[in-house]
C-alpha cells in the first residue's frame, strides 16, 4: 500500500494486513470513530472533528467471499498531537452510525501527481 495512492477493493488483503502495512510505513497509532463525526486519537486521547484530521491515505476493501463485508483503512494524522494512526471504518450494511458519520466527514485523501 502506497500512502499517496487511493486503493480500492483489494479483497485478498485482510484488514490485519492493511493495518500492519500502515504501521510499517509509520502509521502505527490507532484511532476510534465517535458519534457526530469525531475521531478520538488513542495516542493523546483527544477527540476532534474528522474534518480536522489529515488524511494521508485510504484503502477500501470488500470481502472476497462476502461483498457486504465492506471496510476502509484510513491513514490519518491527529490535529492535536500529530500522531500517525490507522483508522478502520465499516461502510455499507455493516456500518455503525459512528463509522458512517466519520466517513462522511473525513476530508478527501491526497491524489497522486499522475492521477488525472
Amino acid at each position: 500500500m502506497k500512502l499517496q495512492d487511493t486503493t480500492y477493493a483489494r479483497g485478498a488483503e485482510s484488514l490485519v494486513d492493511a493495518t500492519r502495512q500502515l504501521a510499517e510505513e509509520g502509521w502505527g497509532g490507532q484511532a476510534t470513530p465517535m458519534e457526530g463525526g469525531s475521531i478520538r486519537c488513542d495516542s493523546c486521547g483527544v477527540a476532534s472533528p474528522a474534518g480536522r484530521f489529515g488524511v494521508d491515505g485510504f484503502h477500501r476493501q470488500e470481502g472476497a467471499s462476502d461483498p457486504d463485508d465492506q471496510s476502509a483503512v484510513v491513514a490519518i494524522t491527529c490535529p492535536a498531537c500529530s500522531a500517525k494512526a490507522a483508522l478502520v471504518l465499516h461502510y455499507g450494511p455493516a456500518a455503525s452510525p459512528e463509522d458512517a458519520d466519520v466517513l462522511a466527514a473525513l476530508p478527501d485523501p491526497p491524489q497522486r501527481a499522475d492521477t488525472p
